[in-house]
């Protein structure tokens, strides 16, 4: 049985601590978005720039890209032909969602080996075996706290990505025409193609020249 001093109730209320911690600050990333949507979306100085406007200096086109990129980044940018731009935005954001994803999914997985360490730990009688689930549990916490810090890591870059996009769209692209996905002239070595498919839904279509 675990002692008064029992080193795995500290490992499990500095776990909770940390895990706490860590849940709490990510709760500000979605009311930095908010904010950072807010602002560039009600501010008709940043939009005067644009001459031919129809909704706070800015033309149906760009209007359109900024609800894309702030939607999907990069997609508004290679709305407006910018398609290396776009692809690298689009590719980069989605690419850090996904490994925030995987290992938001590697802390759950850690968090269950985690408790049914403890429940063994709290339910042993001998030392040995106390001994061994003890540094079971304290090999299980370090690749628990690297997997925290990795997910943490990852989902800071894709919301950085999602920043950059907008104030991107919003500062620095310029409507380059109407034939954004066409042929003419000199191909982009990147572009990406969205089209209405029968059952009502809409196939994107990323293409790279080499």
């Amino acid at each position: 049985m675990p002692s008064q001093n029992d080193p795995g109730s500290a490992v499990n209320d500095e776990h909770q601590t940390r895990i706490s911690a860590s849940y709490a600050n990510r709760r500000f990333v979605p009311l930095i978005i908010v904010a950072v949507t807010a602002v560039l979306c009600s501010t008709p100085a940043i939009a005067q720039w644009k001459g031919d406007s129809t909704f706070f200096g800015w033309s149906e086109r760009k209007l359109t890209a900024v609800v894309l990129s702030t939607i999907i980044p990069g997609a508004g940018q290679s709305y407006l032909g910018h398609s290396t731009k776009g692809a690298v935005l689009t590719i980069g954001a989605f690419g850090c969602g996904l490994m925030s994803a995987l290992s938001e999914n590697n802390v759950i997985g850690r968090n269950e080996r985690l408790h049914e360490l403890e429940s063994l730990y709290d339910q042993s009688n001998e030392w040995e075996t106390s001994h061994w689930i003890w540094n079971q549990m304290t090999q299980t916490k370090q690749i628990l706290d690297r997997d925290v810090k990795r997910r943490d890591l990852y989902l800071k870059l894709t919301a950085v990505f999602w920043a950059v996009s907008v104030m991107d769209i919003v500062l620095l692209s310029e409507d380059l025409g109407q034939e954004v996905f066409g042929d003419a002239g000199a191909p982009p070595r990147a572009s990406v193609a969205l089209r209405t498919v029968q059952n009502g839904g809409i196939e994107a279509t990323f293409t790279y020249r080499f």
